[in-house]
């Protein structure tokens, strides 16, 4: 329900004076008439602030309105008055409620005595008196708040306002104004409407934006099931009206410089800094501001004060304080503590993905596949209604393809990550044979804009493209690669010839993103030419690193104007990598670190990076036969590329054999390994038996 008031707000601090409020909550006992325990329970639904309206009232007289209820009834226990410094009621206040009969009667229904000090119970400024019963407000029906004041402006501990300022506000859409009224004297119904500026203000001529802090909040009083969830955090967009120019209700007050926002579960926002929110210039008739990350399944209340010409919170002389909203969030969507990880397998191979959530009950879930990295309404459904999925059977086609899980229950559905379904297969081969294009028809590659062409050279194998280390010379970029190859962090090998003519550090291929020479946020992998000395990674050696782990260097030199094949593996699985100088494993490591992570830079041959669009580190030499795999080949795959172009074949000890048998260390166990075990035969080495 919304908690609206009519309002006669500060000027300058008051504690004393007359905000009056009308509460209604769900009661239960009744022995203290000033303590309402279960007051969190409750909401006002009526709130009406006024003093310094004349001397006469504000010393010794009534202060209230009236309001009409709209469509729904509501109950009513409590009874209030403000204490705005909190620092006790300098005087004891009656506070009543009529039903309006006339313009000049009531009924009275209930009333109650504030008592002054802080004996009453203080929630939301004001502090309260139970009444002796709940009392039902019937629907469609006016009724009038009332409470007596007592020489306030000569109260030492709370001086009087100067001049007073009037907020109307609503208890509903359906539910008409307030009107301020007052009477001198003792408690009685307040027959006389208030009036400010010269003007007696009754239904005609009040108007219904007469508001001058920030008002018409949204969410409401008493919003349920508030805000978007995110994850397990909720977020709300907070909008409200502008508080109005006293000279013209229809514009926002033009003296009003930013708008102070609080928000917590305190509702006396004790220790809250506020936010602020530019108010605009010229002021805008609206504020909104984007709140995230609050807590699901809370209580929340907010309120918006107007700084008049920058003042600062706090300063009551200047700030227009705003109604009070309150809210409940939301319950959060389904939690995915574990998300699915991609999988990497072989061709009539299985797939299994798993995801991890925080139990509750209603929870569903639904597979699906996607054809990219994008979830949306045209991906295909997989599996059962399960938190594990299971695929057999899988084909080259179905290579390259994004699986993800929605779980869902009633109110709200959270979507997993996309991880990859992968098969093991060769992603790209780039022979350079006078062209770029990719062999396998998938990743054809373009010049580097800039000007100028790819020269063609003999190669290893038939011609290769020869690179400057110029910057300014065009680089060769894998035309709409920003997205893809990123199934590197499943398994990954790159293997290419290079002739080298330079040792600085240069980029033989890369998928890399960075900004200059700061690596701080770096994302891919690039193979690349080392350029300073390091413990067993010299100068003119190749270097392997993958952004968020490690880098993986080889011993030996490889820029001396000789062919060199250079072959690097990542296993995603086990984070071990390989570096392999023609054919030969030369180095390996496990790699370590937060990463590998998602690279949205294109694929490059000939630069170690280049950041959409600058070359950095160009390498300088040769290059021939590019080939990318999305898994770690074997070193007997890796020495099979290098006998593709190498006559009489290499021969290397790589294949699994009882090497522990091979006595004579030629990589076989023969009759030359038991004619060493023979000569040996009954030989003792054993002291002092044996000497």
């Amino acid at each position: 329900m919304n908690r609206e008031f009519c309002e006669v707000n500060k000027m300058k601090k008051i504690s004393l004076v007359s905000f009056i409020l009308l509460y209604c909550l769900s009661s239960a006992g009744w022995a203290d008439p000033y303590t309402i325990s279960d007051i969190a329970n409750g909401s006002a639904i009526y709130k009406l602030s006024a003093f310094n309206i004349s001397s006469p009232i504000r010393n010794n007289g009534n202060i209230g309105g009236e309001f009409h209820l709209g469509p729904v009834s509501r109950v009513v226990d409590a009874l209030g008055v403000i204490d705005l410094d909190t620092d006790g009621l300098a005087t004891s206040h009656q506070v009543g409620l009529w039903r309006k009969l006339t313009d000049s009667t009531g009924e009275l229904l209930a009333s109650v005595t504030v008592p002054a000090g802080t004996a009453a119970q203080r929630i939301d400024g004001w502090r309260y008196a139970k009444l002796p019963h709940p009392i039902t407000l019937n629907a469609d029906t006016i009724y009038v708040l009332n409470a007596r004041m007592y020489n306030a402006g000569t109260d030492d501990r709370h001086p009087a306002a100067q001049y007073p300022v009037m907020n109307t506000f609503f208890l509903g859409s359906n539910e008409d104004l307030s009107l301020c009224r007052w009477l001198g004297g003792d408690f009685a119904f307040p027959t006389t409407f208030y009036t400010w500026a010269g003007a007696a203000y009754g239904a005609a001529n009040w108007g219904t934006n007469m508001y001058l802090a920030g008002h018409n909040l949204s969410p409401g009083w008493n919003a349920a099931n508030v805000g978007t969830a995110n994850g397990s955090i909720i977020d709300v967009t907070l909008n409200w009206t502008t508080g109005r120019s006293s000279a013209d209700m229809n514009l926002p007050n033009s003296q009003i410089t930013k708008h102070y926002l609080y928000i917590s579960t305190d509702p006396n926002f004790v220790g809250v800094t506020p936010l602020e929110v530019s108010a605009g210039s010229p002021v805008q008739d609206t504020g909104s501001y984007f709140m995230a990350g609050l807590t699901p399944e809370t209580i929340y209340y907010w309120r918006v004060d107007e700084s008049i010409n920058n003042s600062l919170p706090g300063a009551a002389q200047t700030i227009v304080s705003g109604a009070l909203g309150r809210f409940t969030t939301r319950a959060p969507n389904p939690v995915i503590v574990i998300q699915p990880a991609g999988v990497l397998t072989t061709i009539n191979g299985t797939a299994n993905y798993n995801i991890g959530v925080v139990a509750e009950a209603g929870l569903s879930y639904q597979w699906k596949i996607s054809n990219d990295n994008v979830a949306d309404a045209g991906d295909a459904s997989l599996g059962t209604d399960s938190n594990s999925l299971t695929l057999t059977n899988i084909q080259l086609a179905d290579a390259g393809k994004y699986i993800y899980c929605v779980v869902s229950k009633p109110d709200g559905s959270t979507t997993s990550d996309l991880v990859f379904l992968e098969v093991e297969r060769q992603m790209a081969w780039w022979k350079l044979d006078d062209n770029l294009n990719d062999t396998l028809g998938n990743w054809n590659g373009a010049i580097l804009p800039g000007g100028g062409m790819i020269t063609y050279a003999a190669g290893r194998n038939g011609n290769a493209a020869v690179f400057s280390d110029d910057p300014d010379y065009n680089r060769i970029k894998i035309t709409n690669s920003e997205n893809a190859f990123n199934n590197y962090k499943l398994g990954l090998t790159v293997n290419t010839w290079i002739k080298g003519t330079d040792k600085t550090w240069s980029g033989i291929i890369a998928k890399q993103h960075r900004t200059s020479i700061d690596t701080t946020g770096a994302t891919g992998w690039a193979l690349e030419i080392r350029g300073s000395n390091a413990t067993n990674a010299p100068m003119g050696s190749a270097s392997f690193v993958i952004r968020g782990l490690s880098t993986l260097s080889s011993p030996l030199v490889v820029v001396d104007a000789n062919w060199h094949m250079i072959t690097v593996t990542f296993d995603g699985a086990t984070k071990e990598a390989k570096i392999y100088v023609d054919a030969n494993q030369v180095n390996s490591m496990t790699m370590t670190g937060t990463g590998p992570f998602d690279c949205n830079e294109a694929v490059y041959i000939g630069s170690e990076f280049a950041d959409h669009s600058t070359v950095y580190q160009p390498f300088g030499g040769t290059v021939d036969d590019v080939r990318i795999f999305n898994h770690p080949v074997s070193a007997q795959s890796v020495l099979d590329m290098y006998n593709e172009f190498t006559d009489p074949d290499k021969v290397l000890c790589i294949s699994p054999y009882a090497s522990e048998l091979d006595a004579n260390m030629d990589c076989k166990v023969d009759f030359a390994d038991l004619a060493e075990l023979v000569s040996g035969w009954l030989s003792c080495g054993l002291y002092p038996d044996c000497y």
